[in-house]
């Protein structure tokens, strides 16, 4: 697999995942990006959300089922389609965003 000249070997269903991550990421069905983003060991149990909030501060378990539902309601907070973005850059920084929460 090639990448801005980074040169790695990814097994095949790492790269299906990726592939299929692109195009759910486009189109916005962020379901399917969870599953592929699964798919790529990118997210695996247990899952963790930062308390921001309260204290102590610190990390907190939380279902699968939560996580789905707060990674596609942060996603759909934006507001935004992909023909709303400017560009895809712009959703790389935004799922970059979810990374200092879970």
């Amino acid at each position: 697999f090639l990448d801005f000249g980074l040169l790695s070997r990814m097994e095949q269903r790492h790269m299906e995942g990726m592939a299929s991550g692109i195009l759910h990421m486009l189109s916005g069905e962020w379901v399917k990006l969870i599953d592929d983003f699964g798919q790529m060991e990118v997210i695996q149990p247990p899952f963790l959300q930062w308390n921001w909030k309260g204290r102590p501060q610190g990390w907190f378990s939380i279902t699968e089922e939560q996580f789905r539902q707060a990674f596609v309601s942060t996603m759909k907070d934006k507001g935004k389609d992909m023909q709303e973005r400017r560009s895809f850059g712009e959703l790389f920084l935004e799922l970059g965003a979810l990374a200092s929460d879970f």
